[in-house]
């Protein structure tokens, strides 16, 4: 009913404590880790924002966050063994709901429930971001960077100790591995919503970033679509 799917591929790591496990995001906003043979939860980890996600869906509306758009939309988690942290880019921007219970499913047509499709999102004003950085042995948070717009973009650990990103507003980013501190930002010409790949050529290493745009429910001006690449 809200939206929640698994919309990223899974990772499978060893973590620095010798622990294997399958670590996954979805747009329920939770960070999990998972013994191999998927028979236990090893840890549970909210990555953003949680708000009303257990209450039931009225008819006069319920307002829960992450909202139908996650949560962690397109793309995985990745996980440092330099640092045994696992990172995700996240969404913070919350959705109401109104329930419609004489709904009735007709073949080959859309089935939502509701009498305001896939809900009503918050003000534009109100969307956020977060970069999360999670102990891969402990389950715990150990560092949070909140973005002014949502963060859909892969996110890339180097064994240099650095990790980009990208956000909607076209900054591609660099960021402190180990502690969160950002440690460049480039604008460039259109929103940042997917693939970051790092590669190296001749002993020089690149960042190749996809900037374009990401489609009309993120709200932001229609560009051309690019590869900027950028080098260390």
């Amino acid at each position: 009913m809200h939206d929640w799917d698994v919309s990223t591929p899974p990772a499978l790591i060893t973590t620095r404590g010798g622990t294997a496990a399958l670590a996954v995001v979805g747009k329920d906003g939770f960070l999990y880790e998972l013994d191999p043979q998927l028979t236990q939860v090893l840890h549970r980890t909210a990555t953003t924002t949680m708000y009303n996600g257990s209450a039931p869906i009225t008819p006069q509306g319920t307002r829960f966050c992450p909202g139908t758009q996650g949560g962690t939309e397109f793309n995985p988690v990745a996980y440092s063994p330099q640092t045994n942290l696992l990172y995700t880019a996240n969404v913070d921007w919350c959705s109401m709901i109104k329930l419609e219970p004489n709904t009735k499913f007709v073949p080959g047509k859309p089935f939502v429930g509701s009498t305001n499709g896939f809900g009503t999102l918050d003000p534009q004003s109100r969307a956020k971001g977060w970069l999360t950085a999670v102990d891969a042995d402990t389950g715990r948070v150990k560092w949070k960077w909140q973005s002014g717009m949502p963060l859909l973009a892969a996110v890339v650990p180097t064994a240099g100790g650095v990790v980009f990103t990208g956000g909607l507003d076209g900054d591609f980013m660099a960021f402190n591995a180990r502690t969160g501190k950002m440690l460049y930002r480039h604008k460039t010409p259109a929103p940042i919503p997917g693939g970051l790949a790092a590669y190296g050529v001749n002993g020089k290493e690149y960042i190749a970033v996809v900037s374009g745009y990401p489609g009309p429910i993120w709200k932001t001006p229609k560009a051309t679509d690019r590869i900027v690449i950028f080098g260390l």
